[in-house]
């Protein structure tokens, strides 16, 4: 009842007709503004797949003479998998600093435990 009164005063601004009209002029509007925001929508989508979505940081001593858990893996995923570990030795004189790429959940360079165990727990995210 409330969509007849709506319409019926839009129609005694002017004609009937006119309303009818100008109602599906702004359907029509609002259908390609739709069609506009699934469309930037699907892009920001396929755009976030290849953002960093999952993450692991694994601190630890690889070493007796160093004290406290100085070296560390960090693992960064996108949705798919693919990213990079990094790893930092630490020991008195310096640290290293390695990384190794990982795709489809996997890394061509051999792992170590530590870099394995963040690769799978970033991996169950």
């Amino acid at each position: 009842m409330l969509h007849y009164r709506k319409l019926a005063a839009k129609a005694n601004e002017g004609d009937l007709v006119t309303a009818m009209e100008t109602l599906l002029k702004d359907e029509e509007k609002h259908e390609g503004d739709i069609e506009r925001i699934y469309k930037r929508l699907a892009e920001h989508e396929n755009k976030a797949a290849t953002y960093f979505q999952k993450h692991t940081l694994l601190r630890y001593n690889p070493f007796n003479e160093t004290g406290g858990a100085q070296s560390f893996c960090l693992c960064l995923l996108d949705r798919d998998d693919n990213g990079v570990i990094i790893t930092g030795l630490h020991t008195r004189d310096r640290t290293r600093v390695y990384t190794k790429p990982v795709l489809n959940g996997k890394s061509e360079t051999e792992l170590s435990r530590e870099e394995k165990k963040v690769l799978l727990d970033t991996q169950k995210q």
